[in-house]
């Protein structure tokens, strides 16, 4: 009974293992899916909600995983790497804004188990994934007029 409960114990804990493995990640241009299609819009109405009123650049790209689709959107000007559910959210109401000036620590081993900082690292992989996969997208001033 003992060695039918150990093989069954441990075919268990193997099940998870496999089943999280995850596809790699594919990058898209925001301009390219339905679901992000009204990120212009969005960006004015983030510049607003931060009083924002001068010229900004961002560079936008998508990420499709097996946990699904999201966006990101690198605010260039405002120092922030934000994530964007869609068209149906406000980019001010999203749930994961990195400050670059304040959330960006220099190793893995400076996180201290922190669920809200980032390393540079990973700072510059987004920068570079934005940089290949994405696109650069300028408000004007005279957009935050309207």
């Amino acid at each position: 009974m003992f060695k039918w409960f150990g093989v069954a114990a441990m075919a268990a804990l193997l099940v998870p293992l496999g089943a999280s493995a995850q596809s790699a990640p594919s990058y898209f241009k925001l301009s390219s899916k339905p679901d992000f299609a009204k990120y212009r819009p969005a960006l004015v109405d983030y510049l607003h909600s931060q009083h924002y009123r001068k010229a900004s650049r961002f560079c936008l790209f998508g990420t499709k995983d097996d946990s699904g689709v999201t966006a990101t959107v690198i605010w260039l000007d405002g120092q922030q790497i934000i994530d964007w559910g869609g068209n149906d959210s406000a980019l001010a109401d999203s749930t994961s804004i990195v400050h670059l000036k304040t959330d960006v620590v220099p190793t893995e081993s400076d996180l201290h188990g922190s669920t809200y900082l980032v390393t540079r690292k990973w700072v510059k992989d987004q920068q570079a994934i934005c940089k290949q996969n994405g696109e650069t997208v300028q408000i004007s001033a005279a957009d935050l007029k309207q």
